[in-house]
């Protein structure tokens, strides 16, 4: 799978401008302050900020409540490979290795490997740590969240959660409207403002029973979430309106 960021491109082997979060990262390996214990990730050879991953995994786990358990592979990848794989100067990063779940409960592996990898774009070595930080944190939300994504979840939510996982540390946001904008970027903006909506409303509870429900016959797709919403007590002035946001 791939997870598409909110990069501007200046020239093809010039700094990519960041200008937003999406994307996918990968974690730090260094022990948990004080706790004698680590998140669920390894920095390999030649990441060369391990102290910035590790903050963005501690960063994600508090912001979600939980711990990431599993790790994947990081890799920070030079240009040559990154072009010869046929991957855009506008991804910051790609993951493989999530996988699909349908509804008959089959898994299919969404991008044909069976480990979750993450790829990281050279250029974000080359990032400042603000914005560096914001990549890592939307990707390590990824590596959280997203082991197995529900055929039922649209992208809105999946990339607008992972956005709010993001931010959530900082309290930024993204800027949604504007020249020089791509549609992707204001996609992105869009997503996280619906989940923010749910967010404030319900607090992070209503968006892990959201996430959670997904897939199920509670929530079966975009559709049935109005309905799931009322169920817990939103009022309709409560509920975001998901007209026009992204599906797949």
């Amino acid at each position: 799978m791939t997870c598409e960021p909110h990069f501007r491109r200046l020239a093809r082997r010039d700094l990519l401008r960041w200008a937003g979060a999406g994307a996918l990262v990968g974690l730090g390996a260094c022990a948990r302050r004080g706790s004698g214990g680590g998140p669920g990730v390894a920095a390999p050879p030649g990441v060369p900020w391990p102290v910035e991953v590790q903050d963005a995994a501690l960063a994600v786990e508090r912001a979600w409540g939980r711990r990431i358990t599993e790790q994947p592979e990081v890799v920070l990848v030079d240009e040559a490979r990154w072009a010869g794989a046929g991957y855009s100067d506008d991804q910051p990063a790609v993951t493989t290795g999530l996988r699909v779940v349908t509804a008959r409960g089959a898994r299919e592996d969404a991008a044909g490997s069976p480990r979750v990898r993450v790829l990281l774009h050279p250029a974000v070595d080359r990032l400042s740590p603000e914005e560096r930080g914001l990549v890592l944190r939307h990707e390590l939300a990824h590596c959280l969240l997203d082991r197995e994504i529900p055929a039922a979840e649209p992208w809105w939510w999946r990339e607008g959660l992972a956005e709010w996982v993001a931010h959530r540390p900082t309290g930024s946001q993204p800027r949604g409207e504007g020249e020089g904008l791509t549609e992707r970027q204001r996609d992105y903006a869009r997503s996280l403002a619906t989940v923010a909506q749910l967010h404030r409303v319900g607090g992070r509870e209503l968006l892990q029973q959201v996430d959670a429900a997904w897939g199920t016959p509670q929530l079966p797709g975009p559709t049935g979430l109005p309905r799931f919403l009322a169920r817990r007590g939103l009022e309709p002035g409560d509920l975001p309106s998901t007209s026009g946001l992204r599906a797949d």
